[in-house]
């Protein structure tokens, strides 16, 4: 309907067994219409998953995400969840925290 194509394309009428429905790839409705928002075409992605567990498990939170811009979709990532830059900040305390350590050992044995 916003983009004259099927999400799945015409390979999901060849479909017969569940391995030939793991091999489907969702193809966003902005690749075929650039008017269609991130966070729209997200929300089509969800309730068009060929995994039950991933669709929305209710109409209406189905249509109130086409209705309203679901703030996670509006993400560039959505699966990313926070700063990754977390991930070196840590890290890097931990050595600055070993570089410590290790020097006011030598320093105390000397």
């Amino acid at each position: 309907m916003f983009t004259g194509e099927l999400p799945y394309g015409e390979e999901i009428e060849n479909c017969r067994a569940h391995a030939d429905f793991e091999r489907l790839r969702y193809r966003t409705a902005s690749q075929f219409n650039p008017v269609v928002p991130i966070w729209f075409d997200r929300a089509l992605e969800r309730g068009c998953s060929i995994d039950l567990e991933q669709r929305y498990s209710t109409l209406t939170e189905f249509m109130r995400d086409l209705a309203n811009p679901n703030p996670d979709y509006l993400r560039e990532d959505p699966t990313e969840k926070g700063d990754a830059s977390l991930f070196w900040k840590i890290l890097c305390g931990i050595w600055v925290a070993t570089l410590l350590a290790v020097a006011a050992l030598f320093s105390s044995s000397g």
